[in-house]
């Protein structure tokens, strides 16, 4: 039985929209398309930068690190979110991410992700570095010179830390140095980044209108903890392999080409001609 990742939750509904529960509001946004005055050109002895085609390409040829940033009037009070995607060119097993609440290179947060499917959480100051989360291998990370997508968010009282859309971590709510992001390529790698992207979250739901439980009906929910009659779980194949655990349907692919899906069965009906939400 083919089956899909995602978590069903059906529901009749009697008013929309839905969607204004979590909308976003760009405050920055730079696909490297044509801006060379705030995320410039250079070549020197440490590290080579440029955009180009769309991409800023952005190379350490030292045993340290280069972090390339720019100021975005970040309100820490408010929920953001920070997300970029790249592809390592070429590197070893070292960080290639995300840098936030920056003051400059050396007092700033960074998220980075490495060729061999690790990420790692990191408070770069002048008094000495503090890693926040150690290096910690993950599913999610494509490894090699795969495209991969990060994002920092700040929701819910607390840091979250996400590959390919997929939640890795948590920290407790950072206190900022300073107001810079960008991006950070550490020890003789080089990587493409095709955008760099600030939003900040709303949790406005003043134009939703609340579903009384009354007129609602649940058809289908699972939360992963357990299997259940639908059977999740597929069997493993050469090109990839899924698990429940702790909460979460995991798919893990290793194939470079087509997909794997995961759907529930049959006995899991919904009248199309009525509101429903599947979540």
């Amino acid at each position: 039985m083919k089956k899909l990742n995602i978590r069903w939750v059906l529901f009749l509904l009697f008013l929309l929209p839905f969607s204004a529960l979590r909308a976003q509001t760009l405050l920055y946004y730079n696909n490297f398309n044509s801006d060379k005055e705030s995320w410039k050109d250079y070549d020197d002895q440490y590290s080579n930068a440029k955009v180009t085609g769309g991409q800023y390409i952005l190379t350490h040829k030292q045993h340290s690190y280069s972090v390339v940033t720019n100021e975005v009037d970040i309100d820490y009070s408010r929920d953001f979110a920070i997300e970029t995607t790249f592809s390592c060119v070429y590197g070893k097993n070292y960080p290639i991410g995300i840098t936030f609440g920056g003051k400059n290179v050396t007092n700033t947060y960074y998220f980075g992700i490495s060729q061999n499917g690790q990420f790692i959480i990191v408070s770069l100051q002048d008094s000495g570095n503090k890693t926040l989360v150690g290096w910690t291998p993950s599913e999610a990370i494509l490894q090699g010179t795969a495209l991969n997508k990060l994002r920092v968010e700040k929701s819910d009282n607390e840091f979250k830390y996400f590959v390919n859309d997929y939640q890795v971590a948590k920290t407790e709510v950072l206190q900022p140095y300073g107001n810079n992001v960008g991006l950070i390529v550490a020890d003789q790698q080089s990587a493409a980044f095709n955008y760099l992207k600030v939003t900040y979250i709303e949790h406005d739901v003043k134009n939703v209108t609340a579903v009384d439980k009354d007129i609602t009906q649940t058809i289908y929910h699972t939360d992963f903890n357990s299997d259940d009659e639908n059977a999740w779980v597929l069997s493993p194949t050469d090109s990839s392999s899924t698990s429940i655990a702790n909460g979460y349907f995991n798919i893990y692919r290793s194939a470079k080409l087509g997909v794997t899906a995961s759907v529930t069965a049959v006995s899991t009906k919904v009248d199309i001609q009525r509101d429903y939400i599947s979540e």
